[in-house]
């Protein structure tokens, strides 16, 4: 509801306001009275939001004209409307011009009074709905100088503060396919930084291998029309693959099914980018909010590479029953 403060030197006139006028039915909550001017700025004053104000002109110590002038120079976004007799229409024209919304006259017509807060009512909802937008747009304005794509899909694998709420919009402005379902993660290390890909990095040519291997997963994920997929590079070499499944289905079967994926991948980075690479695969948790338990996951598969060797996927794979880490190796293979 919009607060509302009747002013006026006659208690008569306030008493008016406050038993004809059914003010909740209307939107609004009679909050206050004030007696004059100076009052009525103190009213301003005491009270956080008084959306509207039916000041009548001629009240002492300050005018309704210079009330209005008062709010207009502080700033304050009341609506004001004034009260006065049909006599006195040269000051009500002078307040129209100076910024009142309307005007009621003496005696008041209850059905007047009425159409008047019905008009009031609606522009100060347009007015809260076009402030709503403002805050809106400038809260996207602040995401767009704050966050680029990279650092939102960062901040989300690293679990930092991520603004779920703003999903829908941060996937149409960065072109980022996130959906709040079924996640997994995988860390492709390319290179496992050896001779041949530091030699790449001095040349300044190991920026065309990672364009080469984002070009490779996007082939492949073109055979795999049930996954979704996000990829940020988190480290120079280092490559975060955010895999979603378009459609819902046990979990499972989402894992088996990227299981495949990071295989194919591996495979074509060793054919197609003759270079070596490891991957590192965390569990598939059933919301994207538990995305970084499977970035944190991915990287741990990643150090085993140290202990079961290089140039392979390795999976971390959360046994909830148990409730412990277990890795193990794709089916088929075995530590050597």
């Amino acid at each position: 509801m919009f607060g509302v403060m009747i002013v006026d030197d006659d208690p008569k006139t306030r008493e008016w306001f406050e038993v004809e006028i059914e003010w909740g039915k209307l939107g609004f909550d009679l909050v206050c009275s004030a007696k004059d001017g100076i009052d009525a700025l103190n009213k301003l004053n005491q009270y956080n939001k008084l959306d509207l104000i039916i000041s009548d002109i001629d009240i002492p110590k300050m005018s309704g004209i210079e009330l209005l002038n008062s709010i207009k120079e502080y700033n304050l976004s009341s609506m004001i409307v004034l009260l006065s007799d049909a006599d006195n229409m040269a000051h009500v024209k002078r307040g129209m011009l100076l910024g009142a919304y309307d005007y009621i006259l003496k005696p008041m017509d209850k059905d007047k009074v009425v159409d008047v807060l019905k008009k009031a009512h609606e522009e100060l909802m347009n007015i809260k709905i076009e402030e709503e937008k403002n805050r809106n747009l400038k809260k996207r304005l602040e995401i767009n100088l704050s966050l680029s794509r990279e650092k939102i899909l960062q901040d989300l694998l690293r679990g930092k503060e991520f603004p779920f709420q703003e999903l829908d919009y941060i996937e149409n402005e960065y072109n980022i396919s996130l959906h709040r379902g079924m996640v997994q993660v995988g860390i492709i290390e390319v290179g496992n930084f050896d001779a041949d890909s530091r030699e790449l990095i001095k040349s300044g040519r190991f920026d065309s291998l990672i364009k080469e291997v984002g070009k490779i997963i996007s082939d492949i994920l073109a055979e795999f029309p049930e996954l979704k997929c996000n990829m940020v590079e988190m480290d120079i070499g280092l490559i975060g693959v955010i895999l979603q499944p378009v459609f819902q289905k046990e979990l499972q079967d989402f894992e088996d099914m990227t299981a495949d994926f990071f295989e194919r991948v591996l495979k074509e980075i060793k054919q197609d980018a003759n270079m070596r690479a490891t991957i590192g695969i965390g569990g598939a948790y059933a919301s994207l909010r538990d995305v970084s338990l499977s970035y944190m996951g991915a990287k741990a598969a990643l150090r085993h590479k140290y202990i079961l060797g290089g140039n392979r996927v390795i999976h971390i794979k959360t046994d909830y029953n148990e409730k412990q880490n277990l890795l193990y190796l794709p089916k088929g293979k075995k530590c050597s």
